[in-house]
């Protein structure tokens, strides 16, 4: 019986939610994390900045890369099945921003809604000020300006 509740104690700590840290910065720290992300992007393309930045707070907590990862590993939302206009590429990223601000308390992962490439990921803000892409749907780290990741006109709501 002692293995039987040990074995399940092990497959169920598979569940819990990892422990992040966050450390609290300002929007300002947010979008010009962004905008240094970008800009060399731009300045290579020779075009303008065409992603509007949208901010829903002014106060933001925000992780690590490392402690990232770890939700990452953590969160099912790459499992869920793609279904054409009704759970696609929107769906995914909004269901991981979401996920992460609920259940783990911290708010720097963005919505990016490409309209140059015509699909929406999410982009994190990490608290050392570096930023990445990110495909919820796979969970990947996709470069900026390659496949589905153009980064030249759209929405950036974080």
């Amino acid at each position: 019986m002692d293995e039987l509740i040990s074995n399940l104690e092990h497959c169920l700590s598979i569940f819990e939610a990892p422990t992040v840290a966050s450390t609290e910065h300002n929007l300002y720290f947010i979008k010009s994390s962004i905008s240094q992300f970008v800009i060399p992007y731009l300045n290579r393309k020779g075009i303008s900045m065409g992603m509007d930045i949208l901010s829903l707070d002014n106060k933001y907590l925000v992780t690590s890369q490392a402690d990232m990862k770890k939700i990452i590993e953590w969160d099912w939302t790459d499992n869920r099945k793609y279904v054409a206009e009704k759970y696609d590429c929107d769906n995914f990223a909004f269901s991981f921003k979401a996920m992460v601000d609920r259940k783990f308390g911290v708010n720097n992962v963005g919505l990016v809604i490409d309209y140059s490439a015509g699909h929406a990921y999410n982009i994190i803000v990490f608290n050392d000020g570096t930023v990445r892409l990110f495909e919820p749907q796979s969970d990947k780290w996709p470069r900026i300006g390659t496949g589905m990741y153009k980064f030249e006109e759209g929405k950036i709501l974080i």
